[in-house]
């Protein structure tokens, strides 16, 4: 009994001994860099993990999490300057690197090089930056909130959209790394959107099935799922269908505009079509502007719908199939739809056929 007792307590001590020499999922060396600190923080939610790693005399570092989430983490010093990692909470990551100059020239051990991220990083950064230099100038005394100075604004932000557009995305580049350039934000401003550059977002959902485990591709995967919706939305929302009943806010619900021809016109701030919807009698004109720099829209419209949020915006894509700002509808007095995306001449002609000017 005392052998088997002795047994068992030199079998707990060796096992005991083994969990605590088993590498951890993330570790590594940062010559110069003892006596400070790094964080590591989760890109889909900093509040997941948001945890700060100490550097030993001896320029090692290690984390032990209880468990790991798979998914997309950034580790940085306190002034910003950070490395994507992919952890997955099966191969160890191991960095080996100068502190100083972190993260230049550093060696990254694990699932995914981190190379194709630091560049997009970078890249990323200077985005932002240019765009809030812009946005800064809004601040002066001299400068105007009106319609061309509004207008003005929009076109240099666009401009440097395109810019940055064309720079971001690496086409030969890891899938995660693609996934993550198509990520980049500035604020709600997106540099890539779903609709428009839907032909990207398919393309990298297809290439990263195989990282489906991790938490930002799950949410990926979910956000690219409703490209189906959108486009199946837009196959069947066409000239001859009926007009779906949507509620769009407290006031506007489409159900309740039966019996009178319907103008709806969707757009943002800086692509207004130009409409003089007070010349058609008995016409019911709807604009729905997503606008998040000014107020600004042509006064006399029947229900003029401003500053949508994210997820409205989103919902309403969704709900009616845009693909593109600004779209149009026009719907006659049964819910169906007789044009749709039609403007100028073309458009009046349509209301010519259905109202009185």
């Amino acid at each position: 009994m005392i052998r088997l007792l002795q047994a068992f307590v030199v079998l707990f001590l060796l096992t005991g001994c083994g969990s605590r020499t088993e590498t951890p999922p993330l570790s590594g060396i940062l010559w110069g860099g003892e006596g400070n600190r790094v964080i590591l923080q989760s890109v889909s939610d900093s509040l997941l993990v948001n945890d700060t790693l100490l550097i030993n005399h001896v320029g090692e570092f290690q984390w032990r999490p209880d468990t790991v989430i798979p998914g997309l983490y950034k580790l940085s010093k306190y002034s910003g300057q950070g490395v994507i990692l992919v952890l997955d909470g099966v191969e160890p990551v191991v960095l080996d690197g100068q502190y100083f100059n972190f993260p230049e020239l550093l060696s990254v051990n694990g699932p995914v090089s981190s190379n194709g991220f630091l560049h997009i990083d970078r890249l990323a950064v200077s985005w932002r930056q240019t765009l809030e230099s812009e946005i800064a100038a809004t601040v002066d005394s001299n400068w105007e909130p009106n319609s061309d100075g509004v207008a003005l604004l929009h076109h240099k932000l666009d401009s440097i959209d395109r810019n940055y557009h064309a720079l971001i995305f690496p086409p030969n580049g890891h899938p995660l790394a693609q996934m993550y350039a198509l990520l980049q934000t500035a604020g709600n401003r997106h540099l890539y959107h779903l609709i428009a550059d839907s032909a990207l977002f398919v393309s990298v959902a297809h290439a990263i099935q195989p990282y489906a485990y991790l938490t930002e591709v799950k949410h990926f995967l979910h956000k690219t799922a409703r490209l189906k919706k959108v486009l199946y939305n837009r196959q069947e929302l066409i000239p001859g269908a009926l007009f779906p009943d949507i509620a769009i806010n407290d006031s506007l619900n489409f159900s309740k505009l039966r019996g009178r021809t319907t103008y709806l016109e969707i757009s943002d701030g800086k692509r207004m079509k130009s409409f003089v919807h007070e010349n058609y009698d008995s016409l019911i004109s709807v604009r729905i502007v997503y606008d998040t720099i000014s107020a600004l829209a042509p006064e006399g419209w029947t229900y003029n719908c401003l500053k949508f949020n994210e997820y409205d915006q989103a919902r309403i894509a969704d709900d009616l199939g845009l693909i593109q700002l600004p779209s149009n509808f026009v719907i006659d007095t049964s819910g169906v739809i007789i044009a749709r995306d039609v403007w100028n001449s073309q458009l009046e002609a349509v209301l010519e056929q259905l109202v009185k000017k």
